[in-house]
């Protein structure tokens, strides 16, 4: 949305199995290869097909869309809503670029001013349990910041917000402790993705010139690692085990040798890194589609 597919040309070439390289000048390319693929999509067998078409429904431009239970949700304008076919409708306004995760089964949003939950066209507010007294001089709770991102993980809201990761309270996400719920980097966060697998886990955070992994299952023991080098901002996802072909969950960042796969005991591997070299590293988004993974550069993101 807002596209409607066509039906799909009939014809189909190749198979090219190798895979893209872009390590080799295009004058020594194999007299096999494919040099140029312009509106056509590429299978895992290599094989080559034309692109399915599409029609547009709505002439809106729409951004920070995220689809969950069969609807999906964008900004147009300044107004969060709801895309159907030739209709939008408004649930909220936006005060800038809205970043979206799934919170026990509802969806939450930071829009760099404030932090909720959208259930249906609804919104709510995050809820912030209750303490008492000696617990709130003790930890100076205060409401979780809102940021650039915002992930769910372990029972905790984590947020991005220029150089610090916060961290909510235990099933209280809208209270953040300011003793013990941030974590404080040197430089702007570009992206994070939080994982988790039975006993491992922690944080892959793109800064500006690496990767670095926080080890550890909740915010109060992290082990700090540099796991990687550049990564283009905001283009990471994580693939659960149906799309990942591993046994675990993976995070997917872009690095310049192609796209990197972290898993949850933070090792790193780059499975294009034979094949791909000095990738543009612009910022963008990354999405999964049934068994693909997309990638959309852009400046608003």
């Amino acid at each position: 949305m807002p596209y409607q597919q066509e039906q799909k040309p009939p014809f189909m070439f190749g198979p090219w199995a190798k895979g893209l390289v872009s390590s080799v000048d295009e004058y020594f390319v194999p007299p096999d290869g494919l040099v140029t693929a312009n509106n056509v999509d590429i299978d895992r067998a290599g094989r080559v097909e034309a692109r399915k078409k599409w029609d547009l429904l709505d002439s809106a431009h729409y951004k920070s869309l995220f689809e969950h239970n069969g609807q999906t949700y964008g900004v147009r304008g300044s107004d969060i809503g709801v895309i159907e076919q030739d209709n939008f409708t408004s649930i909220t306004t936006a005060a800038g670029p809205v970043d979206w995760a799934v919170l026990d089964g509802k969806l939450v949003y930071t829009d760099f001013s404030v932090n909720k939950l959208v259930n249906g066209f609804a919104v709510e507010d995050l809820p912030t349990g209750y303490y008492d007294g000696d617990e709130q001089e003790r930890y100076q709770f205060q409401s979780l910041p809102a940021g650039s991102a915002i992930r769910a993980w372990n029972g905790v809201l984590v947020v991005a917000r220029g150089r610090v990761l916060y961290f909510s309270e235990p099933l209280w996400y809208g209270v953040c402790s300011a003793v013990r719920g941030f974590y404080r980097f040197g430089e702007p966060i570009r992206w994070f993705e939080a994982i988790s697998y039975k006993d491992t886990g922690g944080i892959f955070v793109g800064l500006a010139n690496s990767v670095v992994f926080l080890a550890g299952t909740d915010n109060t023991s992290f082990k700090r690692f540099t796991v990687g080098f550049h990564s283009a901002p905001g283009v990471s996802v994580i693939l659960d085990p149906r799309h990942s072909g591993e046994s675990t969950p993976v995070v997917l960042w872009l690095s310049d040798v192609g796209v990197a796969v972290g898993k949850p005991d933070g090792s790193v591997s780059y499975p294009q890194a034979d094949r791909l070299k000095d990738i543009p590293l612009v910022p963008g988004k990354m999405s999964v589609q049934a068994d693909r993974v997309f990638i959309t550069t852009t400046a608003e993101f």
